[in-house]
């Protein structure tokens, strides 16, 4: 269900390649920061994103282990 909003979607292509952080998602998308943290709250506890510390920074990954559970269809609409 986390994946279906198109605008969650191009938010995990962003995901896909590095780890960025929420301000980084922002400024690349041209959404404000709560928006942006919302969308990777519900994509976190949905599970395909995985978000990790490093010192005051967080970073947000796409989890692709879990989006390809999904189906290869689904991560191949993701990396479009």
């Amino acid at each position: 269900m986390a994946l279906t909003s198109p605008a969650r979607m191009v938010l995990c292509r962003h995901l896909l390649g590095e780890p960025i952080t929420t301000s980084e998602l922002a400024t690349r998308l041209g959404s404000s920061e709560p928006q942006v943290s919302r969308a990777l709250r519900t994509l976190r506890d949905a599970g395909p994103v995985h978000s990790t510390r490093d010192g005051e920074l967080v970073r947000h990954r796409l989890a692709t282990d879990v989006v390809q559970r999904l189906g290869h269809d689904v991560l191949a609409t993701v990396a479009r």
